[in-house]
């Protein structure tokens, strides 16, 4: 019995150091401490480290650092493998400010001490938090001008990483930044003014020109027309800007400001001019002027031309003609539109009043989009991987009866929305072409389109679509649907308006093992309960309903 006693003195006496400590009654708690190691002489239930460990704790609370430090050593020298007299060692040097030195304990201590110990983790982090703060006491302590520090190069690979805007607000700093920053790039050869709070003068305008010593981007945003008049006289010294090759004017007020740009060397040119709408004329002198021309934009073209339009380029590779006007009246008047080139890769056009489109001697056209344009007739070059139709008309006889129909066997991304009259051109060339590339479909169904692209969904060519959307999909039968389970690679499905689906949302989920979201919009048949359900199976389902408008004119849209 007096064993049993003897055994758990110890633990006792620790037990009434830890109450002591909680009360803030440290004196007290070192008391006990005292007791336990010399209770220990016949009570060996509690290891000496133990003991030691809450005589550290005890110092630590009381401020002596010194004692902790002493009794922190011994717990190592005692298990060198156990982590907390590493860490007690590590906390009382960081107490006492040496932070160099807790980091010294630390790193032994890791060294030391194997993953398997309890205190492992927690070591790692006070060496984590040690270090932190050495860095930022550094920081603060030893603070210098980095552009006294680091090499010039160093600097201008920084200052080329930040917009353009922020190097202006760098000029403000100090002279000496303003110096450096004002010589280096993007403001030796960068003109622009990003979104400006107010309309730019001529004198801002001269400042900005006078740091452009190597111009070579110029980005413009609407000018007041004495602004735009004096930039277009500084366009015209010849010799001024000879390495300028990339020239961006939005708002242009007249076509004839922004045509000295043909005597530069240009790379990439992009005219915005809704006040004042491009001629067709000043387009072919750029294309004809420019010979180095890579990327061209030109939006808001509209005019009168007499006989037939060509487009020339030998060098260019991207094209947005962008014009006036709505697909049944188009901006510019012309008899018909060519496009001569050759290396053309990306062509965008809107609005343009083709009614024959050839393009089938583009054999570099990688994509195309043709946006709100009356097509009678129609040729593409076999080489196009994203192809986008949109809010076209088509008329006639859309292929020349002797030609060969095509066959689109690089298509990747295949988009139609709201395209008026038959289309079946198209689902011709897609029975000829060879399965495995298509990634992408888009379509918006109608009345004439169904029964074709019913027949498209069951070819082999449509299996390996990976994310599909179908629009107005009430002309789909519910047979239809179900070629959408043969997409074994599908990952994303959106349907519109479709009233008959019936149960083949939940087959497609728990059948297509990719399949990772889907959105319904406007399909009152589905049950909100599915949304759990799929969610289940790692499938994320969004379903809205759009509602009538209400009383007072606002519509409420329904999102599960």
């Amino acid at each position: 019995m007096a064993s049993e006693r003897r055994s758990g003195q110890v633990k006792g006496l620790l037990e009434h150091c830890l109450e002591a400590s909680k009360r803030r009654d440290y004196a007290t708690a070192l008391t006990f401490v005292e007791l336990a190691l010399k209770a220990r002489e016949t009570d060996r239930s509690i290891s000496l480290i133990n003991i030691l460990d809450h005589r550290v704790a005890v110092y630590l609370r009381m401020d002596r650092l010194d004692q902790a430090l002493k009794d922190a050593k011994a717990m190592i020298r005692l298990d060198p493998e156990d982590a907390r007299g590493y860490i007690r060692s590590g906390i009382t040097e960081r107490r006492k400010n040496n932070k160099l030195g807790a980091i010294r304990f630390f790193k032994h201590g890791l060294k030391k001490v194997p993953s398997s110990d309890a205190n492992h983790a927690l070591l790692a982090k006070e060496m984590e938090e040690t270090a932190e703060q050495m860095r930022i006491e550094i920081v603060h302590s030893q603070a210098r001008d980095p552009f006294n520090v680091l090499p010039f190069e160093i600097i201008e690979m920084i200052l080329s990483l930040l917009s353009y805007r922020s190097n202006i607000h760098l000029l403000r700093v100090s002279r000496s930044w303003n110096n450096i920053v004002s010589s280096s790039r993007p403001l030796v050869d960068t003109l622009a003014f990003p979104a400006p709070t107010r309309s730019i003068t001529t004198r801002m305008l001269n400042v900005a020109l006078k740091r452009c010593r190597r111009l070579k981007t110029a980005m413009m945003p609407p000018l007041l027309p004495d602004v735009a008049g004096y930039f277009c006289q500084v366009l015209a010294q010849r010799g001024r800007f000879p390495a300028l090759q990339y020239f961006h004017w939005k708002g242009v007020p007249n076509y004839a400001d922004w045509l000295p740009v043909c005597q530069y060397d240009l790379r990439v040119i992009f005219i915005d001019s809704e006040i004042t709408p491009i001629s067709v004329e000043s387009i072919v002198t750029v294309l004809r002027k420019c010979r180095s021309l890579q990327m061209a934009t030109f939006r808001y073209v509209s005019g009168r031309h007499d006989g037939p339009v060509s487009l020339h380029s030998d060098s260019l590779t991207a094209l947005k003609f962008h014009c006036m006007g709505s697909r049944l009246d188009s901006g510019l008047k012309t008899a018909a539109i060519s496009f001569e080139c050759p290396r053309l890769r990306v062509l965008s056009l809107l609005h343009v009043p083709t009614g024959v489109l050839d393009l089938s001697h583009m054999t570099e056209l990688r994509d195309l989009k043709v946006f709100g344009t009356r097509i009678h007739r129609i040729s593409l070059p076999t080489s196009l991987r994203q192809l986008l139709l949109a809010e076209c008309c088509f008329h006639g006889q859309l292929f020349d009866p002797g030609e060969l129909t095509p066959r689109f066997n690089e298509l990747v991304e295949l988009q139609i929305l709201d395209c008026g009259g038959p289309i079946k051109f198209l689902f011709d060339c897609i029975q000829k072409t060879i399965s495995g590339k298509l990634s992408k479909f888009v379509i918006t169904v109608n009345e004439e389109v169904a029964p074709d692209l019913i027949t498209i969904m069951s070819m082999p060519w449509f299996q390996t679509v990976k994310s599909l959307q179908l629009c107005d999909t009430d002309f789909i039968s519910p047979h239809g649907f179900q070629h959408i389970k043969k997409c074994l690679a599908l990952e994303e499905l959106y349907i519109e308006r479709a009233g008959s689906l019936g149960t083949f949302v939940s087959d497609l989920i728990r059948e297509a093992v990719h399949l990772r979201r889907v959105t319904l919009e406007e399909c009152p048949n589905v049950a909100r309960d599915i949304i759990p359900w799929a969610k289940e199976r790692g499938v994320e389902v969004k379903i809205s309903q759009a509602r009538t408008p209400t009383a007072s004119g606002r519509r409420i849209v329904e999102i599960h």
